[in-house]
């Protein structure tokens, strides 16, 4: 009984942190599909500004630039609420995995394909947007699920910037009530649960999605 009122204790933060992630999540889709979408229209330096920009963002550590952005924007006169300072934070992260695996995603594509879509007289834009980008999204939907998961798992970081989330909720429960072990394994339990019910939402999206051919091993 005790350790279910700490559940529902704790279930304040469940949808600070799903809406951490979904947020985060969409601004990563939309800054990796505009990553994939620069990458051919750049020039050879564009093209290594952007790899390396995205080598950077990879290498720096979501925490850090969380860190960053809370003491780094004020600096230069922009105000974020803390949500939306984690959101950008792990969004830029996300995007920068996301237009990775889209990139994987087209380049898995059969070149034949896109010669085809030319010879029956189709534009080489309409070639991409109709023919090539919508299958690498349907390929790039496992990739997709885990670097869902990656967000989910680094939700958590939000506690820093003062977001009331899952781990922020269960350190103050904490400072309450001294019982670290019950609290944190109730916390634990509450990220598995959404874990599964994502998981089980999004393979369910892969199965109606997914190409013949490409099923996932």
């Amino acid at each position: 009984m005790e350790f279910f009122r700490i559940i529902c204790a704790l279930s304040a933060g469940v949808l600070n942190t799903l809406g951490i992630t979904l947020a985060a999540m969409a601004v990563g889709l939309a800054g990796g599909t505009a990553l994939v979408l620069a990458h051919p229209l750049a020039g050879p330096r564009g093209r290594r500004a952007l790899r390396g920009g995205t080598y950077v963002v990879q290498s720096v550590p979501a925490l850090v630039l969380i860190f960053l952005a809370m003491f780094g924007l004020p600096r230069i006169g922009v105000f974020l609420p803390p949500f939306l300072t984690v959101v950008a934070c792990l969004g830029l992260v996300a995007a920068a995995y996301v237009g990775e695996v889209l990139r994987g995603a087209l380049g898995s594509i059969d070149a034949a394909q896109r010669e085809a879509a030319l010879a029956l007289g189709m534009s080489p834009r309409r070639t991409f947007w109709s023919v090539l980008l919508p299958q690498a999204w349907r390929l790039a939907v496992p990739g997709l699920i885990n670097e869902f998961s990656s967000v989910l798992k680094a939700s958590p970081f939000a506690y820093v910037a003062g977001v009331p989330e899952i781990l922020k909720e269960a350190q103050a429960l904490v400072a309450v009530t001294s019982r670290g072990l019950p609290v944190y394994a109730a916390a634990a339990l509450l990220f598995l649960a959404l874990y599964l019910g994502c998981n089980a939402l999004f393979h369910a999206l892969y199965r109606r999605f997914h190409i013949p051919g490409f099923e996932e091993t």
